[in-house]
């Protein structure tokens, strides 16, 4: 990682955070992104916002939205006022998959305040990630009950 940012307030940030993680001279890169990998699988990305005063944190969700409307419906019930997401949000990548995005404030912060806040995105994107996939599985479900039902409909006539 490079060490453009060794001369601001977020470099002590980084560095309390890599030493909390036991990872010597972490630091965002040269676009002022510090990348994680947690779980062996799960990216979190530290984007650094000085001008609002915060990191965004991010966590692409593992699975792409199936089609239909009804994923992106419990997606947006989850956002609404944060309610499920612990003040979080979702979003899009370019690649239409869904991003779990939370603002992490610099103000008094610290490395072991960042990794709780990371901990939680990751168990809010854990969470979420179920719910789709629980969403998906009653949706294969009520298709198949409904071809069921067509099915013996069309037997009887």
């Amino acid at each position: 990682m490079s060490d453009d940012f060794s001369g601001s307030p977020f470099a002590a940030l980084f560095a309390e955070l890599g030493g909390v993680l036991g990872i010597e001279g972490l630091a965002p890169e040269a676009d002022g992104v510090c990348r994680l990998v947690f779980n062996h699988n799960r990216l979190v990305e530290l984007w650094l916002s000085p001008a609002q005063g915060r990191l965004l944190l991010t966590c692409r969700l593992a699975a792409p939205l199936a089609a239909g409307g009804e994923p992106a419906r419990v997606l947006l019930r989850g956002s609404h006022l944060g309610a499920g997401l612990g003040g979080g949000w979702f979003g899009l990548d370019a690649h239409e998959r869904p991003v779990l995005h939370a603002a992490f404030p610099l103000a008094d912060a610290s490395g072991a305040l960042l990794l709780t806040a990371i901990e939680r995105l990751l168990d809010h994107a854990d969470t979420w990630e179920r719910r789709l996939d629980e969403q998906a599985s009653q949706a294969a479900t009520q298709d198949t009950s409904a071809l069921d039902r067509m099915t013996g409909f069309m037997n009887r006539i």
